[in-house]
């Protein structure tokens, strides 16, 4: 299973700009934070690979709601993106 990283972009509510996301390796999982006191953010995002593909988490939603922008706002948390041997299309 392949993950391009490098496409995971996030939007900062302060700067206004738009960077690959910094992901951080903790207890076996890519992990991305950001806190942005000033708006109330506590983004934690978590993805963590088992077995049977990619588990995505957003405990409190802050990340899918301030953070990431794909037009509509979608939950990413308890996600889970199946492993499979089909080729992209």
């Amino acid at each position: 299973m392949g993950l391009q990283l490098s496409y995971l972009h996030y939007h900062s509510a302060a700067e206004g700009t738009t960077e690959p996301l910094p992901l951080v390796l903790k207890d076996k999982k890519l992990v991305f934070e950001e806190q942005e006191p000033e708006y109330v953010i506590n983004c934690k995002f978590e993805l963590e690979f088992d077995e049977n593909g990619l588990n995505l988490k957003d405990e409190n939603h802050h990340c899918s709601n301030y953070m990431f922008y794909c037009g509509a706002h979608a939950s990413v948390h308890d996600v889970h993106l199946t492993k499979t041997n089909k080729g992209c299309n």
